[in-house]
């Protein structure tokens, strides 16, 4: 299968370490298959918007489970989202950046994707 072009954010945690998250399509459909549990609450939020703020940790969790699959090719050996969350840290403004950058990727202009 093709990856194409995906949008991956790298983001920083508590402890320094650097990950990767994506919410690739294809990704998205790994994550429900291997973690239903974390898609499905990925996935209410999607449809039907942020109801409270620890739902941004939700989003970013199911982008780090989509690149670490993407990655690894399973779920399996993951952070555990409570370890996650811990390693989120408090800078609001990190979470909300990332979330944006995910959800809402710039899009080329129409003369920077032609060839």
């Amino acid at each position: 299968m093709a990856k194409g072009k995906n949008t991956f954010v790298d983001f920083e945690l508590e402890s320094g370490e650097k990950v990767k998250m994506t919410l690739a399509y294809y990704l998205l459909l790994g994550l429900k298959q291997q973690r239903k549990d974390v898609y499905d609450r990925y996935n209410q939020i999607m449809v039907k918007g942020p109801k409270e703020e620890l739902e941004s940790i939700t989003i970013l969790y199911a982008a780090y489970l989509c690149a670490y699959i993407q990655g690894k090719g399973t779920a399996d050996g993951a952070m555990p989202e409570r370890d996650f969350m811990v390693e989120c840290g408090s800078d609001r403004e990190a979470v909300m950046s990332a979330v944006a950058a995910l959800t809402r990727p710039k899009r080329k202009a129409a003369s920077e994707s032609r060839s």
